[in-house]
């Protein structure tokens, strides 16, 4: 009935995209191996009415929490349907989550995905989860790391059962990528392509030019090359072919005219594509020869710019979009020339890899895909009768399927340009305004996914000007965030800290300053502000951060939840620091650079918060100081060595945000840890902390100052007697100058 419904729509391809959305949200709600087979069901009739589906659901999954995309139940039901997911881009998904073995669970579920769906039940066959088997046998066949996790037990042995399987296939190459088609070879391309494709770039390019010198080109002339676009771009072998050619040829004229600068763009693609070699072909296809009939070059502007061959190529492309009818074809197009784009980033990255060129020059793939964002903005700001942006989303979405399959861990050559694209202006605001929530989970996974590229090199004591520049490049984007979109800051602080290093004082600060547009802050600096009575401090702020998966390393949540409902066991932190530990230093610790799991600490530490703040505001009666959450954290505090203690504080500074109930209970449970430890290493520790990041660069958090305003103004605190604030003449006049800068004066 519902892929009837679909079928007899006004617009069935639509209607069966939407459809199939809701099909795929509730598909993981069900307990039972039914209830996916049925979900799986409908959408391999929904597939019948919307042809892009396959490749949909595997973006859609790329997207989603982790549980679920690794739910195997799921899986299995998805993969025995036979044709609702594209395999080659669900392979490659899977092969670059794995990221060299770190992500454990991934790796996990690889093999079981080979051992299950092409071993035992023989869903599917070797050669379909290439590039994941191939990913398996280097973390199979490696050697002890200090870097890499070692491989699990019995990987190797799965991985030669696999490949017996994959010799009795053949494997279909190794140049797929984002899970596109594999480009044909040059030689099943029909006899004059390359002519056919040169000239219509040479016309058009010189068209491109002619229009911006002010010299008018007739419509008629326009349509029918635009016209022709269409005709070589309808089918999906001749877009394919079309789009292959046409960009080795700008790559080959954008190379030449880059290293011959009086060469314009028209005498580049005929040196490429010489004219002599097509006697005897109608390389034309009838069209008009617009230079020979306008007099040649004269008057032409900019002709030798490297870039003018690209540029009227994106131009071309955005017109056959703007004259096809049916919005699917459309994106159909749009993908191809995306996919040729990104096979050519990553084709040209495996060569620079192997050392067979020095460097690899990406100036030409960027600047195709910013003129393609630029060229289709227009498109994407039209509405639909129903008054969503659908071809916003669905034109952004394939971009950001793009800068996911070419995000600096995979392509690390393009990681400049990378970011460049991740903040385009006809990128980044469209993706955080549009009224689809999905927006912000995407750009939250691409931001991630810079933060954690970046992650390893900010750990050290040094850093290459290339990682300078880059980092700069992220402080940017962030900074654009805090001013245009801070709320999306305020929903994902959580994540976006755990991916920070802890070196990282301003880039966190960054990220902990955003508070909501329709939120006027209290001025922490008033001598009379009683941050207790702010109407602000009862609202709980939203958390879109998905944390709690951190805890289930070693059980921590299921220890954490024993002893807060009945205080057991008694010696709490003999139980849980060495939970919160790696047991194997050198593997995977050291992706964070010591022996915690962060992001566990993490975790662990907001839990507790939230539960405590749960209990109160529900009036439990117990002072929130004497409360079961309190007193784990005061043991916390107190047992932890200095470097998890660090990690702990942290944790706690991390939530000190803007007005709210979060930040509230917070900086009460600092300033508590802080009067009632027994160990002046504690109290000097939860300075550190504050103090690193109130000396660093504005903008600081609202909730930090009003925390540190209140231990150096309260005398219950004692502030200035400690001896760790006056050890060192240096140390004392530090405090001071800050003390001052916070309108304070010191006692």
């Amino acid at each position: 009935q519902i892929s009837y419904l679909s079928k007899y729509s006004t617009s069935p391809d639509e209607a069966a995209f939407m459809i199939a959305q809701k099909i795929f949200t509730r598909m993981y709600d069900g307990k039972s191996k039914l209830y996916s087979q049925v979900h799986v069901a409908i959408l391999e009739k929904l597939r019948e009415s919307c042809k892009k589906l396959p490749r949909e659901l595997v973006t859609w999954l790329s997207f989603v929490e982790e549980h679920k995309k690794l739910d195997r139940e799921v899986t299995v039901a998805l993969l025995s349907s036979g044709n609702v997911l594209n395999m080659a881009e669900y392979d490659l998904m899977i092969s670059k989550s794995i990221d060299y073995g770190r992500n454990e669970a991934v790796l996990d579920f690889a093999a079981f995905l080979i051992s299950q769906c092409v071993v035992e039940l023989r869903l599917l066959a070797a050669a379909e989860l290439s590039s994941t088997l191939d990913v398996l046998t280097k973390i199979a066949s490696r050697d002890e790391s200090r870097t890499l996790p070692s491989a699990p037990n019995g990987l190797k042995a799965l991985v030669e059962q696999a490949r017996m399987k994959l010799s009795e296939t053949g494997n279909p190459g190794s140049d797929n990528s984002i899970g596109m088609k594999e480009l044909r070879s040059v030689s099943s391309d029909p006899r004059g392509t390359h002519e056919s494709v040169a000239y219509m770039l040479e016309q058009w390019t010189f068209m491109y030019e002619m229009s911006r010198s002010a010299h008018s080109v007739p419509d008629n002339v326009v349509s029918v090359y635009v016209s022709q676009g269409h005709i070589m771009m309808s089918s999906e072998e001749g877009r394919e072919r079309f789009i292959r050619v046409a960009l080795e040829i700008i790559g080959q004229a954008f190379q030449l005219m880059s290293s011959n600068p009086e060469m314009n763009a028209f005498e580049s693609i005929r040196s490429v594509v010489p004219v002599s070699t097509t006697s005897g072909l109608d390389y034309r296809m009838n069209l008009p020869d617009v230079i020979q009939g306008s007099g040649g070059l004269a008057g032409i502007v900019d002709s030798s710019s490297a870039y003018a061959v690209v540029d009227a190529f994106s131009k071309l492309i955005s017109a056959v979009l703007r004259i096809e009818s049916n919005q699917t074809l459309a994106e159909e197009i749009l993908y191809g020339v995306l996919s040729v784009v990104v096979q050519s980033v990553n084709r040209a990255s495996r060569i620079s890899s192997k050392g067979k060129v020095s460097a690899v020059d990406y100036r030409l793939h960027f600047r195709l895909l910013s003129d393609l964002l630029r060229d289709l903005a227009p498109r994407m700001d039209e509405k639909s009768e129903v008054g969503l942006n659908t071809n916003n989303i669905q034109v952004l979405g394939l971009f950001a399927n793009v800068l996911y399959f070419l995000q600096p861990k995979q392509v690390p050559g393009f990681a400049f340009a990378w970011v460049e694209l991740l903040a385009h202006r006809h990128f980044l605001p469209r993706i955080l305004t549009t009224r689809h929530e999905h927006g912000w989970s995407v750009f939250h996974k691409l931001l991630i996914s810079l933060l954690s590229f970046l992650a390893p090199h900010l750990r050290a004591s040094t850093l290459p000007d290339s990682v300078r520049t880059l980092y700069k490049g992220a402080l940017r984007v962030l900074l654009v965030l805090l001013h245009d979109f801070p709320e999306f800051l305020c929903d994902f602080h959580f994540s976006l800290c755990d991916e920070i290093p802890t070196n990282c004082i301003q880039l966190r600060n960054l990220v902990l300053s955003a508070f909501p547009r329709s939120m006027r802050l209290p001025d922490p600096f008033l001598p009379d502000l009683k941050v207790d009575t702010l109407p602000e401090m009862s609202t709980t702020p939203r958390v879109l951060s998905k944390y709690t998966g951190s805890l289930t390393f070693n059980n921590i949540k299921g220890v954490v939840d024993s002893y807060l409902k009945s205080r057991t066991p008694a010696s709490i932190s003999a139980e849980l620091i060495p939970r919160l530990m790696f047991t194997e230093t050198g593997t995977s610790a050291s992706s964070n650079g010591g022996r915690y799991n962060i992001p566990a600490m993490n975790a662990l530490v907001f839990y507790v918060g939230q539960l405590a703040i749960s209990q109160t505001q529900n009036g439990s009666g117990s002072p929130i100081t004497l409360t079961s959450h309190m007193e784990l954290f005061r043991n916390l505090a107190s047992d932890l060595d200095p470097e998890g203690r660090y990690y702990f504080v942290n944790a706690v500074a991390n939530q000190l945000r803007f007005p709210n109930n979060h930040t509230h209970y917070f900086s009460v449970l600092l300033l508590y840890l802080f009067a009632d430890a027994k160990k002046e290493i504690v109290q000097e520790q939860i300075i550190r902390v504050l103090m690193e990041r109130l000396i660093a660069n504005r903008p600081h958090p609202w909730g930090l100052l009003i925390t540190f305003i209140e231990l150096i103004k309260n005398p219950r605190y004692n502030f200035w007697s400690h001896g760790f604030v006056r050890c060192v003449p240096e140390i004392q006049r530090l405090f001071e100058t800050v003390a001052r800068s916070c309108k304070m004066d010191s006692i």
